[in-house]
């Protein structure tokens, strides 16, 4: 998301733009991004700064870290971005940053849910879908 810095004011104003999840690089061998990523921004001048709050949402497909099942999680960010005006140039671009952002609070060991019972270590069921018959 591209803002000529000259057209921020005091009083701000919401730009909202959707970008295909692949051009922010974002996939890996575990993780697919399977919507648009969505943001919402409102700038505003406040003395010698641009402020910027965001919104990110958007929809991945991520392997639970117990059971290995593929999840498909929703995910909405809020973040606070601030630049100084004087170090800007004609343009603030923001992407890079929210990029950086979203990929900073990544999920340590995504669950598909908070009592998942993983796989059996011996026989390698899935816990949550068999019984295991292996020996304690």
């Amino acid at each position: 998301m591209k803002v000529e810095v000259s057209t921020i004011e005091e009083q701000g104003f919401i730009k909202e733009e959707s970008i295909e999840a692949s051009l922010w690089d974002l996939d890996s061998r575990d993780v697919e991004f399977v919507k648009d990523i969505h943001l919402c921004c409102e700038f505003k001048r406040i003395h010698n700064e641009i402020l910027v709050e965001a919104t990110v949402s958007t929809e991945r497909q991520i392997a639970c870290s117990r059971c290995l099942e593929l999840i498909t999680q929703r995910i909405t960010q809020e973040l606070v971005l601030s630049y100084e005006r004087k170090k800007l140039g004609k343009f603030l671009e923001v992407d890079g940053d929210i990029r950086e952002d979203v990929l900073l609070n990544w999920p340590m060991k995504p669950l598909c849910k908070d009592d998942c019972k993983g796989i059996c270590f011996g026989c390698g069921k899935n816990l949550n879908l068999e019984v295991c018959i292996c020996k304690k």
